[in-house]
């Protein structure tokens, strides 16, 4: 070996080090500031850096692996819908879509731009647990395989609350959207969620954890009638 290919061996070297600590140092700040408790005392995150096509350089060795490949794909998805010659010092872009994340609600994607002067040169990302997100109501989910898949409410039958008529439908209903999704019928499901989504901006009819009166049948009429 000549003294020039060891010495760009140990360049290297010391550069894969350095960059390493990096995401690592990321990862823990992320843990000793996380307001969740399952970032903070269970480490359920991932932290990286990606280059300027989003394939990622390096990961950090505090946090879940099942994240690692889901965070790289969220890297892939923002570059898809905001190209990074689009993006400013300062933009910060956050998803928790299942279909572009890790594939439930309540795991948090965010992905920064690093700049050299005014030159984009790589991508940081981060992907956190956070409990409490949204509540029961509208927690939808699905266990998807190979050739079947069952999407239900996370909340179950909700027990408690039978013959009551007061659960809010949307959970329910959002599954349904996520089935929609996997069938392939992209556009109907598309429509499904705008209807969700206009009724609960209205805030005309509210179930009781949104903190209004209306009954099941309500909330499921007044989304079947935007659609």
């Amino acid at each position: 070996m000549t003294e020039t290919a060891a010495y760009r061996q140990i360049h290297t070297q010391i550069l894969w080090n350095r960059l390493l600590a990096v995401v690592e140092e990321q990862a823990q700040t992320l843990v000793r500031t996380a307001f969740s408790t399952t970032v903070r005392e269970a480490g359920d995150l991932s932290a990286g850096v990606f280059d300027r096509r989003g394939r990622m350089l390096a990961q950090a060795v505090t946090g879940t692996p099942g994240h690692v490949n889901a965070m790289a794909a969220s890297v892939g998805f923002f570059l898809r819908k905001f190209p990074l010659a689009t993006l400013q010092p300062g933009d910060v872009l956050l998803t928790n879509d299942p279909w572009h994340g890790t594939g439930h609600l309540n795991d948090f994607t965010v992905v920064t731009p690093v700049f050299r002067g005014t030159s984009p040169v790589a991508l940081f990302a981060a992907t956190s647990h956070i409990a409490d997100v949204g509540g029961l109501g509208f927690g939808c989910s699905g266990n998807i395989g190979q050739k079947l898949a069952v999407f239900e409410p996370t909340h179950g039958s909700a027990p408690k609350y039978a013959g009551q008529h007061k659960v809010n439908p949307i959970a329910t209903i959002l599954a349904a959207k996520m089935m929609l999704d996997w069938l392939g019928e992209a556009q109907k499901a598309k429509e499904l969620e705008g209807a969700v989504a206009d009724v609960i901006q209205e805030r005309k009819v509210l179930t009781y954890d949104m903190g209004g009166q209306a009954s099941t049948l309500d909330m499921a009429n007044a989304i079947a009638a935007k659609i």
